[in-house]
């Protein structure tokens, strides 16, 4: 009579266990990296957004007022050839229109800011400029 007995055993892998565990918890971080940097691309798109809308809104006011200004200064201009003003009130108009073409290219320069702003959150500032890299 012959008794025979088989055993198979297996031992744990634990450095496989260990390593599967630790490629989990690097790909939930990664998640939550790249949701963490999504969010911040939308908040960056959304600001610049808005940047430039404001920017658009002060060009027009900013124009508005440097008519308004042109227009004071030619009238004060009039005034001041028919002996109606003094040269003292045409300086004053004359630099009230000079602070008004300076609103106003302030106000172009930071719609120039904000369009860049708006291009480098949307990864397009190469192709808004034809550059393409190989």
């Amino acid at each position: 009579m012959q008794v025979g007995l088989t055993l198979d055993l297996t031992p744990r892998n634990r450095a496989a266990h260990a390593n599967l565990a630790q490629s989990a918890i690097l790909e939930r971080r990664l998640k939550l990296e790249q949701a963490r940097l999504e969010l911040g691309i939308e908040a960056q798109v959304r600001n610049a957004m808005q940047a430039l809308a404001t920017s658009r809104q002060r060009i027009v006011a900013a124009e508005a007022s440097a008519r308004a200004a042109k227009e004071k200064l030619d009238s004060e201009t009039r005034m001041y050839q028919s002996g109606e003003s003094t040269n003292f009130l045409v300086l004053t108009r004359q630099n009230e229109y000079a602070d008004s073409r300076q609103r106003d290219v302030l106000a172009r320069l930071d719609a120039n800011k904000a369009i860049a702003r708006l291009r480098q959150a949307l990864g397009s500032t190469l192709d808004a400029y034809n550059i393409h890299l190989q």
